[in-house]
């Protein structure tokens, strides 16, 4: 049987979702990471499961916790994060289908099974136009800017870097959200962050969800 090749404006549609959906994830992922780390440095316990992160740092945020300084930004924070795990389950979890019509209009199609009460599984559907993939990847990518900023601030205040050269990070989500808000694509933002690495500006880190400056790079703006 002959193969039916999709038409480039369907291509191009569904790499922008590949890429707005690695965006939603990887900004859920720095957070989820960010409330493990404080677990960690703080009371040396991990905790696995989202729910029993949220719900020591919100323990710690209390009037004799270490980190009750901090609650007024800090649990508000804390108490939005889980509004974005049900989406998050659809993208990390979700099988894509892409439908359209005639005139051109579409839908992202995300299947999941999901287990009900008494063990049953129900073949679930969540639909989604690239604009609302956009509305959600910029949504969360500023959650996650407002979330690192506090963290940073903790982690400074806290002395929990301890040398470690992580307050030297710069989490990847605050260089292409405002290149992209700005009007900037995704080939340009890439292309830059290659420039600047290869100019010895930058120094990327093997999982690509932070850079530094290097020496060189610091120079520029002294």
């Amino acid at each position: 049987m002959e193969s039916i090749e999709p038409s480039q404006w369907i291509v191009d549609l569904t790499d922008r979702a590949a890429y707005l959906r690695g965006r939603y994830l990887t900004s859920f992922a720095q957070c989820e990471f960010l409330l493990a780390d404080l677990s960690v440095k703080i009371d040396n316990r991990f905790r696995y499961s989202l729910e029993k992160r949220v719900s020591a740092a919100k323990t710690m945020a209390e009037s004799n916790g270490a980190l009750n300084q901090y609650a007024e930004d800090l649990v508000p924070l804390l108490d939005h994060l889980t509004t974005w795990s049900e989406r998050r389950h659809w993208l990390a979890h979700g099988f894509l289908t892409f439908i359209s019509d005639k005139k051109g209009n579409h839908l992202f199609e995300f299947r999941r099974y999901v287990q009900e009460d008494g063990g049953k599984l129900v073949l679930m559907t969540w639909q989604a136009t690239i604009d609302d993939l956009q509305d959600a990847a910029d949504a969360i990518n500023r959650y996650c800017a407002a979330f690192v900023k506090l963290h940073e601030l903790i982690y400074r205040d806290k002395s929990l870097n301890s040398g470690d050269g992580r307050s030297q990070r710069i989490a990847i989500e605050l260089i292409n959200l405002p290149f992209l808000r700005a009007g900037g694509s995704a080939d340009e933002y890439r292309t830059g962050i290659e420039r600047a690495i290869a100019k010895g500006w930058l120094w990327r880190h093997e999982s690509g969800v932070y850079v530094r400056f290097t020496a060189t790079g610091a120079e520029l703006f002294a």
